[in-house]
């Protein structure tokens, strides 16, 4: 029942006598009005909650029975608002405090909820961690009953004294013509000086100050850090910060644009970016149904095939600065030179001569298969041979032609190295007589 209304309770039998938690009530007694079987509590107070309980029957033989009266009441009055225990209206606190605002309404049931602005929070208790200037205004607590209809409201206003640093433009991006700091406090004014990562700050061409604002102009990477500004006064010392400025960056990509690889052989080829925050990568190919062409920075061919040379594109995307980077990879696939025969391979003079003019003219074959193809040396011992004098070299280099070849002077061990730029093989034919 709610407090001040009359409450009747019944038993089903005459009753002898009734008791409120285990104590007999004297009856009559003024606030009761009892029939043979009821007891009517008139406008019945809070305190009057308990275990009712009827007996009925006589001296020898009777029976019982209880029920439980609660009475709803309240709130009465304005709910009691305290800060970390103390009751108040108003209270000043620093940026860095740590407080508890309680709520309390004499009232059952309640229940309590806290306003601020737009925002609320159901419960007896409001926290404030690490305050800040934002946490400046009016703090409303509500009880509210929901067996009286009744609801109850106590503000207490919070003011947060310290300094601010306010950051425009709040992303930064490498290239921009400036970066200002604000240094704002709300009580008192001051000297203010920054600091960038615990040291003091050299003003110069780029870092300068305007009033209580640090500018920094055209940022580069270099620059990002933890700005920290403080402000004098005759009354205290007011700090806010550190204040951690990022400047995003933009980059070329630092890969190698030329990739030479052997058939068959695995190929991983990064696209790297110099870009903060991390750039996306995407590469691209001219056919733009092959799979293996992957979103990410690490291209993978495994195993590498004639058909994957070409040019592959890395784009570099960085969502902050919304800027791209596109550079070209030249991939380049080799077949490992190989030599398929060297002929003759013992030097018959009566069947590999021929005459030209007055002398006697000795051809050497070294065939070859490589991508692309190779170029052929010719030795003889330990001493190179071109085109000059009694040497004549064909126009692939695959054949020595030896005119007016004498046995004495041309006899012995020649070697031809065949080589492409992904490797090389020597063989050596000996010229007996």
């Amino acid at each position: 029942p709610v407090e001040k209304a009359d409450v009747t309770l019944s038993c089903n039998r005459t009753v002898l006598k009734w008791e409120v938690n285990g104590t007999t009530i004297p009856l009559p007694a003024a606030g009761y009005e009892q029939s043979e079987n009821s007891l009517t509590i008139k406008s019945i107070q809070r305190t009057q909650s308990g275990n009712y309980t009827c007996i009925a029957g006589n001296t020898t033989n009777n029976e019982s029975a209880t029920e439980i009266l609660k009475v709803y009441y309240g709130p009465d009055g304005d709910p009691v608002v305290r800060v970390n225990g103390t009751e108040g209206n108003r209270k000043d606190l620093s940026v860095g405090n740590w407080v508890t605002l309680e709520c309390a309404a004499s009232s059952y049931p309640v229940e309590y909820t806290w306003r601020f602005g737009s925002t609320f929070m159901l419960g007896l208790n409001y926290y404030l961690r690490n305050v800040q200037l934002s946490h400046s205004g009016t703090y409303t607590c509500e009880a509210k009953n929901v067996k009286t209809n009744t609801v109850r409201h106590k503000d207490i206003s919070i003011n947060v004294y310290g300094v601010k640093i306010e950051q425009r433009p709040t992303d930064v991006v490498e290239g921009d013509a400036q970066v200002t700091l604000n240094c704002t406090t709300s009580r008192g004014k001051g000297g203010v000086t920054w600091t960038r990562d615990g040291a003091a700050i050299e003003f110069g061409r780029r870092y300068s100050t305007s009033g209580t604002a640090l500018e920094i102009k055209k940022p580069v990477r270099g620059d990002s850090g933890e700005f920290a500004c403080t402000v004098k006064n005759p009354i205290n010392d007011q700090k806010d910060g550190p204040e951690n400025i990022k400047v995003t960056l933009t980059g070329d990509r630092s890969s190698d644009p030329t990739q030479n690889v052997l058939v068959n052989s695995t190929l991983n080829f990064t696209c790297a970016s110099q870009s903060d925050p991390p750039a996306q990568y995407i590469w691209t190919t001219a056919d733009s149904s092959d799979n293996n062409v992957p979103e990410g920075a690490v291209l993978i061919l495994n195993p590498v095939k004639l058909s994957d040379a070409g040019v592959y594109s890395c784009i570099a995307e960085n969502e902050k600065t919304n800027k791209r980077k596109m550079t070209a990879a030249h991939i380049m696939v080799y077949v490992y030179a190989h030599l398929l025969s060297v002929s003759p391979t013992n030097y018959s003079p009566s069947k590999c001569t021929s005459l030209e003019g007055s002398g006697v003219t000795v051809t050497l074959q070294c065939a070859g298969q490589s991508n692309p193809p190779a170029l052929v040396q010719w030795s003889k011992g330990s001493q190179g041979l071109a085109n000059g004098g009694k040497y004549s070299l064909s126009s692939d280099t695959t054949s020595l032609a030896i005119s007016n070849f004498s046995l004495e002077a041309d006899l012995g061990n020649y070697t031809c190295n065949c080589r492409n730029p992904m490797g090389a093989e020597t063989k050596t034919l000996t010229l007996t007589g």
